[in-house]
């Protein structure tokens, strides 16, 4: 599986490894991270440092910086794709959220797709 790659195979470990490096996210939001993205949280994060470096928070512990993610590496184009498909956020967003998270990838897909035709 995508992110299986995990040292020994110890989800443990690795759990315990990435609540030490990304100690000032909420654990709630990093478990999720953990079990949905596994090593690939660490392209996702990057070398944030803060909350505020993952970007936009659109709620529920869904940040800019996994939506890109899953727009860049998983060719989610949609809300939809990652609200439901994706991450299963959908069942906690409510419709002026859906909105939100709609209207910001379509602007921003829009500018992706314009910087690389060029």
């Amino acid at each position: 599986m995508p992110g299986g790659d995990i040292r020994d195979a110890d989800f443990a470990q690795f759990e315990a490894d990435m609540r030490r490096r990304y100690a000032w996210l909420d654990s709630g939001i990093l478990q999720r991270l953990l079990r949905s993205y596994g090593t690939r949280i660490e392209p996702m994060l990057g070398s944030a440092s803060r909350p505020a470096d993952l970007g936009r928070h659109f709620g529920h512990g869904l940040y800019e910086a996994e939506v890109d993610y899953l727009y860049r590496r998983e060719f989610a184009t949609a809300a939809d794709d990652i609200l439901w498909r994706r991450s299963k956020l959908g069942l906690k967003f409510e419709d002026r959220g859906r909105a939100a998270l709609a209207s910001w990838m379509g602007g921003d897909t829009a500018t992706r797709q314009a910087g690389s035709s060029g």
